[in-house]
């Protein structure tokens, strides 16, 4: 298992490197849809059942997807749970800005980033 300081470093060395995939991600527009197919991912839609709350009232799960890249038995499984899809950014829903909400933008004075999705939730899926 790597350090913490040498995670810490990793991360420095190769924050360029991570910032360019952010911002590659946030250009994606919530529109574009891309079929897992065409990535090597078979996928499915699965029920999850319900979901119990007080007074004994259930309330069915909305349905997920499931993705699978190969069927290797021997190599372990990753779970990513996140969405690529925002919301629209429109000036009456509060997107606060003239600038296209797809182009990632850097505040240098502040080393903030911008861009739809850079929080909610293409950059923690990337992360």
């Amino acid at each position: 298992m790597m350090p913490v300081a040498d995670l810490s470093d990793y991360i420095d060395e190769h924050a360029p490197a991570f910032i360019d995939r952010l911002a590659q991600a946030v250009a994606v527009p919530r529109e574009t849809q891309c079929s897992g197919q065409s990535l090597g991912v078979t996928t499915k839609l699965a029920d999850v059942g319900k979901h119990s709350v007080a007074d004994g009232l259930e309330l069915p799960l909305p349905p997920i997807i499931l993705g699978r890249i190969g069927d290797d038995p021997q190599k372990k499984t990753v779970l990513v749970y996140g969405h690529y899809d925002v919301q629209p950014a429109e000036k009456s829903d509060g997107w606060d800005t003239n600038l296209n909400p797809f182009q990632f933008v850097v505040d240098e004075a502040t080393r903030r980033m911008f861009g739809r999705g850079a929080s909610d939730d293409k950059g923690p899926i990337l992360g």
